[in-house]
């Protein structure tokens, strides 16, 4: 079976499940597997904010966006999530 995605989980320090080395390392990190490989790339990890997740677009070049801490702890709903990107210019659907 061909793989079609590659999703991106940094192994990295976490602290009471919170990622410790931060979004901009995550980014980097994506950005360098999405610009070397010709399928979509999956950025997981490292979103706290809904600014995160426009970067994990904007900075790391994701397709798209695995948001599981964010979405289950209620810190921000689906919708809010995608509304903002939506606002921000990032195609997704409402």
């Amino acid at each position: 079976m061909k793989c079609e995605f590659y999703c991106v989980i940094p192994c990295l320090d976490v602290k009471d499940a919170r990622l410790v080395k931060g979004v901009t390392f995550v980014n980097r990190m994506t950005r360098a597997v999405a610009d070397a490989v010709g399928v979509p790339v999956i950025a997981s990890g490292g979103a706290g904010s809904l600014e995160h997740l426009k970067e994990a677009v904007v900075d790391g070049h994701a397709d798209a966006e695995r948001v599981a801490s964010s979405a289950h702890f209620g810190t921000f709903s689906i919708r809010q999530m995608k509304e903002y990107l939506a606002a921000q210019g990032i195609p997704v659907r409402l």
